[in-house]
């Protein structure tokens, strides 16, 4: 028989959790190189990777899970997991839609989704600070948190049409290379389509535009580089593609809603 685990129950180490009225969070920590039974929640979950990395698979998909990549389970969806000698650190939201009204607001989708890498890296550190150091008003704060989340994963479960091969090529090329100065001309020009064609198909398929896509895959190698505090901040600038610290500074608080520094103190926490 397959395991339903209830609200807050995992598999893993729970580190730290925070429950308000319909949503629970959670940050989970997983052993290297353990094999998670096929299983399902009974609430909705979205779950965010911090670090580490595990193989997930649901039916007859299977995804290989990195870090500030963000999946979205439905209540009942059975996945199975296989997590990497080094293990993996989650950030866990279930919420229940019928208590927050969601259904009101948003249609749930009913299968599981996978988004770009990076795409909700401001969100989960947002969680992760009233996770760890909330007050009175942190239900608030996460509450809003998650349905401005859920309104993504709403509008991302209404694209079911396989994104064309020139896209997946232009993906994959901005991720091999997105430490570059880039143009948008330049990535259309490789793989045969117009940088207007590209722009919209980029949008439509994965929610966001090409240097929004950039932008996070910066900011999460970023995040990661953070965690070795012997590394200065102006060397992280550069290595990321930013073009001064100045610059690096103020996207990297943009996109996770704290400057490197303060997001340094957290991770070094770990």
């Amino acid at each position: 028989m397959t395991a339903r685990l209830r609200t807050g129950r995992f598999f893993g180490e729970t580190l730290r959790r925070n429950r308000s009225d319909g949503i629970t969070v959670s940050e989970v920590r997983f052993s290297g190189g353990i094999r998670i039974p096929a299983h399902s929640h009974e609430r909705p979950i979205v779950n965010f990777v911090l670090a580490g990395a595990y193989t997930e698979i649901w039916g007859t998909e299977r995804r290989e899970c990195l870090p500030a990549e963000t999946l979205f389970h439905p209540a009942g969806g059975i996945h199975s997991e296989r997590f990497s000698p080094a293990g993996a650190r989650c950030l866990t939201v279930e919420f229940d839609p019928p208590k927050l009204r969601l259904e009101d607001q948003v249609t749930m989708p009913e299968g599981h989704l996978v988004f770009p890498r990076g795409h909700w890296t401001w969100i989960s550190s947002r969680l992760m600070r009233e996770l760890r150091a909330g007050d009175e008003l942190s239900p608030l704060v996460v509450e809003g948190l998650l349905l401005v989340l859920l309104t993504g994963v709403a509008r991302q479960g209404t694209g079911s049409s396989a994104p064309p091969d020139f896209l997946r090529r232009a993906r994959t090329l901005l991720h091999d290379r997105f430490t570059e100065p880039l143009q948008i001309a330049e990535v259309a020009a490789q793989v045969g389509v117009h940088p207007s064609s590209l722009a919209r198909a980029f949008q439509r398929h994965y929610r966001c535009t090409p240097g929004e896509f950039v932008r996070g895959l910066r900011v999460e190698l970023a995040g990661r580089r953070l965690a070795h505090p012997e590394i200065s901040i102006a060397s992280i600038a550069r290595e990321t593609g930013f073009s001064d610290q100045s610059h690096f500074s103020r996207t990297f608080k943009r996109v996770t809603g704290m400057t490197p520094g303060a997001f340094r103190a957290i991770v070094s926490e770990n």
